[in-house]
C-alpha cells in the first residue's frame, strides 16, 4: 500500500479549474507545490509518459487519494466478433446484425481523467496529480504533475520514459496537431510481413536493404560529410502494394530495430492550429531520435498553401539527421516538381505498377496455401487464370478474385449438391470469378477511351485508376 500522503484540499481541483483555461496548468502546478512544500515537475509532451502501463507491470504502486474527489471514464473494448464467448448469443432479434452482443462484464477499462494519487515505487513516495483539460477546440491536453523531494522525481520521471520508450506494442501517430501512441495499428500491421509481399524484380527486398544500410552507415555519413538522412517516394495506382509494403517495413523495423522510432502521420490537419505548425511538430520529434516518418497520400497531405512549410522541413536549414521519409502517392503528376524531382528530398522513387503474370500467378498460389481448402484449385488452373483472363487486374483485384471464389465455394458447400466438394470445383468456380471481374475491367476500360476527351490524365483517367485497384 501507498504510504500516506499530505492529504489535498477537498477543493482543489474545483479552485484550480476556476483560473482561466491558458492559466490552469500552471496554477496547478503552484498549488501542490505550495501545499506540499515541494518541487513540481511534469514530463515533456513530446514523450510517451505511461505510468499507468509502468503501475501494470507491477514497476510502481498508484493509488487514488480519497480526501479529493476523483474523475473517472469508463470504457469497454471491442471485442472480436465470434459466436462463441465471450459473445453472448440473442437468437429473438429479428435481424442477423443483432444477433450477438458483447459480453461486457469483466471487459470494463477505467481511466483517470482527474485526479490526485499517491505512488509508491522503489520504497519512495511521490504525488502525481492528473488533469486532463479540453478547450474550445474539443483538444485534449493531458497534464500529469509529479511532486517529490531530493531529486525523486526526476528519477521516477526518466523511469517511466525509459519504460514507455520500450514499448513495442504502440507506434507514435500524428492527427489532430499531436501524437499519441496507437496500440491499435500496431496490431494493424501484424499480419502484413515481406513474406507475403509479392513485387517484381526483388522490389520489397531492394527497398527493405535500403533503409537497414542507411541506418548502419551514420559514420560513414559522417566521414564522408554527407547529410544523413534519405527519403523514398513510392508511386503507381492504388492497390498494388504500396500499403502492404509500408505497413511490411514498420513490422520489420519494430522487431528487429526497436531504437528506431516509427512515425506515422495521418494528417496535418488541426483544429486549433495551422497546418504549417503541424508539420513544424512533426519534424521536430523526427529529429529527436533515428526515425522513419510515413506520409501516405502524400499528394492529399500536402496542400498549395503549406507546401513552402513542408520543403523547408524536408530539406532546409535544419539537420534531419537519423530521419528516412517514406511517402506514397497515388498521383505523383499532382505533386508539385519541387517535391518530386528534387534528389535531395526524396532520394529514390519506386514504382508499384500493375502485376505481370508471374506475380498474378505467385499471388494466387500464396493466397490459397495459406488457407485450409479440401479442393483447392489446381496449378494448372491458376496458372491459366493468371494469364490473359487476369490481365490489368491489380493486387486488390486479385485479392477480390480469390475472396470471390472462396465465398462461392462456402455457399455451395452448404447447397443441396455439394459441388465445391467435387473434383475440379473450385477449378470452375475460380474461372467464373476471373471471367466476372473481367467484365468489370474491360467495361472500365472503355469507359475511358469514350468519354470525357480528357485522356488518362484527366477525370476518367483517375476513375480508372481507381476502378482497376479494386476501389
Amino acid at each position: 500500500m501507498c504510504a500516506k500522503a499530505f492529504p489535498p484540499p477537498s477543493d482543489f481541483f474545483d479552485t484550480v479549474l476556476a483560473f482561466p483555461f491558458p492559466q490552469i496548468a500552471y496554477a496547478t502546478s503552484k498549488r501542490i507545490s505550495t501545499l506540499l512544500k515541494t518541487r513540481v515537475i511534469e514530463p515533456n509532451p513530446d514523450e510517451l509518459f505511461d505510468y499507468e502501463a509502468f503501475a501494470a507491470a507491477g514497476k510502481c504502486i498508484i493509488e487514488p487519494a480519497q480526501d479529493v474527489y476523483s474523475y473517472e471514464r469508463c470504457s469497454y473494448p471491442q471485442p472480436e466478433w465470434s459466436e462463441d464467448e465471450p459473445w453472448r448469443r440473442n437468437d429473438n432479434a429479428d435481424d442477423d446484425s443483432h444477433k450477438y452482443r458483447a459480453a461486457a462484464a469483466g471487459n470494463a477499462v477505467t481511466t483517470q481523467v482527474i485526479g490526485w494519487n499517491t505512488v509508491d515505487w522503489n520504497d519512495e513516495h511521490l504525488t502525481l496529480v492528473v488533469l486532463n483539460l479540453t478547450d474550445s477546440f474539443s483538444n485534449d491536453t493531458k497534464h500529469v504533475f509529479i511532486a517529490a523531494k531530493n531529486g525523486v522525481a526526476e528519477r521516477f520521471l526518466l523511469a517511466v520514459t525509459d519504460f514507455s520508450r520500450n514499448m513495442t506494442d504502440r507506434i507514435w501517430s500524428f492527427q489532430d496537431g499531436r501524437f499519441t501512441a496507437d496500440r491499435r495499428l500496431y496490431t494493424d500491421i501484424q499480419t502484413s510481413t515481406f513474406d507475403n509481399l509479392i513485387l517484381a524484380n526483388n522490389m520489397a527486398a531492394e527497398i527493405k536493404s535500403d533503409l537497414e544500410l542507411f541506418f548502419a552507415s551514420s559514420q560513414l555519413y559522417k566521414r564522408l560529410n554527407i547529410p544523413w538522412k534519405r527519403g523514398v517516394l513510392l508511386t503507381g495506382p492504388p492497390g498494388n502494394g504500396k500499403t502492404h509494403l509500408i505497413k511490411a517495413l514498420v513490422n520489420h523495423f519494430k522487431q528487429q530495430h526497436p531504437t528506431i522510432a516509427i512515425l506515422y502521420i495521418k494528417t496535418f490537419t488541426a483544429s486549433c492550429a495551422p497546418d504549417d505548425y503541424a508539420i513544424r511538430t512533426v519534424f521536430k520529434r523526427a529529429r529527436a531520435r533515428p526515425c522513419i516518418v510515413i506520409f501516405e497520400d502524400l499528394d492529399a497531405l500536402v496542400k498549395p498553401d503549406v507546401r513552402s512549410a513542408f520543403l523547408n522541413e524536408l530539406d532546409g536549414l535544419s539537420a534531419n539527421n537519423g530521419v528516412v521519409v517514406v511517402a506514397s502517392t497515388n498521383h505523383p503528376e499532382e505533386l508539385d516538381s519541387a517535391i518530386r524531382d528534387r534528389p535531395s528530398r526524396f532520394d529514390r522513387r519506386w514504382a508499384f505498377e500493375l502485376p505481370g503474370e508471374v506475380e498474378r500467378l505467385s499471388y494466387l498460389k500464396k493466397w490459397f496455401s495459406a488457407r485450409e481448402f479440401d479442393t483447392p484449385p489446381s496449378d494448372e488452373a491458376m496458372k491459366e487464370v493468371a494469364g490473359a483472363l487476369t490481365a490489368g487486374f491489380s493486387f486488390a483485384y486479385l485479392k477480390e478474385l480469390a475472396l470471390g471464389t472462396t465465398l462461392q465455394s462456402v455457399r455451395l458447400e452448404g447447397g443441396d449438391g455439394g459441388e465445391a466438394g467435387k473434383q475440379g470445383a473450385m477449378d470452375k468456380l475460380l474461372m467464373e470469378q476471373a471471367g466476372v471481374l473481367g467484365m468489370h475491367v474491360k467495361k472500365a476500360r472503355e469507359e475511358d477511351a469514350g468519354g470525357s476527351g480528357e485522356g488518362k490524365s484527366g477525370w476518367r483517367g483517375k476513375k480508372w485508376r481507381k476502378h482497376v485497384a479494386g476501389r
